[in-house]
C-alpha cells in the first residue's frame, strides 16, 4: 500500500519544535535522506505507515529545532486581530491563545503548546521538554516612556523581570531589522526566559517575553526576534 506522499504531506502541517540532543545541534536542517527514503517507502499495513509517519515527524521536528537554535526561522502563518491594528507572523503549526485587544495593539498569547498563557503567568513555570510560549505585546509608551523611548520601555520589563529573577543578563541595545531594539536573557528554578523589544511604526513597540525549558534558550531567542520582525 502506497503511503509515501500522503504521509509526506500530512508531515508538513505537523512539524512543530521539539528538543534534540546537544551533538544533533551542529546542522541546519541536517540530513534528511532516510526521512524521505522512509516517505518513499511500501506499508503493508496503516499500522506500519502510522509508525513512518511518527518516526519522520520526530526528525523533522527536531530538524526545526536545529534550525531555530542556529538562528534559522520559518514564520509563515499570519495573524491578524478583528480589530485591524496590527499583523504578525508566527511558526507553522503553533497555537494562537487568548488575544486582549488594545486601540493601537494588544497582548497576545501563543507558542508550540495549548499551555502557553499558563506558562507565561506563573513565576517559575515549568514547560515541557521543547515548549516555547510567547506573550506579544504591542502598543504606544506612556507619557513617561515616550519621553526615554525604547531604553524607558524596557526598563519597565527590566524592573519586573529582574526582581523575580536574579539570574538575568545584562540589556543589549542593538539593531535589528534596521529598527532599534533590546533583549535580555533570564532564568528560573526549571525554565529559560527571553525578551526582545523592537520600535515600530507610528511610536509603536513590540516587546515579547518567552519562556521555554531549560537549555533551550537559543531557539527561544530565534524564534521570538523572527515574530517581533514581522509585527507590523
Amino acid at each position: 500500500m502506497r503511503k509515501g506522499l500522503l504521509i509526506l504531506v500530512l508531515l508538513v502541517g505537523l512539524a512543530a519544535v521539539f528538543p534534540v540532543s546537544a551533538q544533533d545541534a551542529a546542522t541546519c536542517p541536517g540530513d534528511l535522506t532516510a526521512v524521505i527514503e522512509s516517505l518513499n517507502a511500501d506499508y503493508e499495513t496503516p499500522e506500519d505507515a502510522l509508525r513512518a509517519l511518527i518516526t519522520a515527524r520526530e526528525a523533522l521536528q527536531a530538524a526545526e529545532l536545529n534550525c531555530a537554535r542556529a538562528g534559522v526561522v520559518l514564520v509563515e502563518e499570519e495573524y491578524a486581530p478583528a480589530e485591524g491594528t496590527f499583523t504578525l507572523n508566527y511558526p507553522n503549526g503553533w497555537e494562537v491563545g487568548i488575544f486582549s485587544p488594545s486601540e493601537t495593539g494588544g497582548v497576545l498569547f501563543l507558542g508550540n503548546t495549548p499551555r502557553a498563557q499558563d506558562y507565561l503567568q506563573v513565576e517559575q513555570p515549568t514547560p515541557e521538554e521543547g515548549a516555547v510560549a510567547l506573550q506579544v505585546l504591542i502598543g504606544t509608551p506612556t507619557d513617561r516612556q515616550d519621553v526615554g523611548g525604547l531604553p524607558s520601555v524596557v526598563a519597565d520589563f527590566e524592573l519586573l523581570l529582574r526582581g523575580l529573577y536574579p539570574d538575568s543578563s545584562t540589556t543589549e541595545f542593538f539593531t535589528l531589522d534596521g529598527r532599534e531594539a533590546a533583549r535580555m536573557s533570564y532564568r528560573g528554578t526549571a525554565f529559560d526566559g527571553f525578551l526582545v523589544a523592537l520600535t515600530m511604526d507610528n511610536g509603536r513597540f513590540v516587546a515579547i517575553r518567552g519562556v521555554t525549558s531549560t537549555g533551550n534558550l537559543d531557539a527561544l531567542q530565534a524564534i521570538a526576534q523572527a515574530v517581533a520582525v514581522s509585527t507590523r
